[in-house]
């Protein structure tokens, strides 16, 4: 259970040190790979696959816990102020979590996501539930 986090928080660590082309690379060459494995199994049986996810966590923030956008939104999985608030009222996450936390905003991010795939008029579409998500 901690060891898909804890490789992902560690790839974000030494991605950091990295260029935006290296990380790239990296991503590409061993990131894309990881099809069948769930990152973390919390709480939730996902639906969204490791590599959905961490495709997802590259391209919201580049693997920064502490990323923020100009629009508000804050975390390796960028949740605004009002999704974040919505995803903690749903008891997915601690009432103190935080946005910066990895592991919190990695366990919002699925809890989200298998949410919104779930919603009738995404029905399951993986492009509309990464639009939706992108949206808010």
């Amino acid at each position: 259970m901690k060891h898909s986090l804890m490789g992902i928080i560690l790839l974000s660590l030494t991605l950091n040190d990295t260029s935006s082309i290296d990380k790239t690379k990296f991503f590409l060459e061993n990131i894309v790979v990881c099809e069948e494995k769930e990152v973390i199994k919390i709480n939730v049986d996902s639906l969204v696959k490791e590599r959905v996810l961490i495709a997802q966590q590259y391209q919201e923030s580049r693997f920064k816990h502490d990323a923020k956008s100009y629009m508000g939104a804050v975390g390796v999985a960028q949740f605004m102020p009002a999704t974040w608030n919505w995803v903690k009222k749903q008891e997915a996450i601690p009432q103190n979590a935080s946005r910066t936390n990895p592991e919190h905003s990695i366990i919002a991010q699925k809890y989200y996501m298998d949410y919104l795939l779930g919603l009738p008029y995404i029905n399951g579409d993986i492009q509309k539930a990464l639009a939706s998500y992108n949206c808010g």
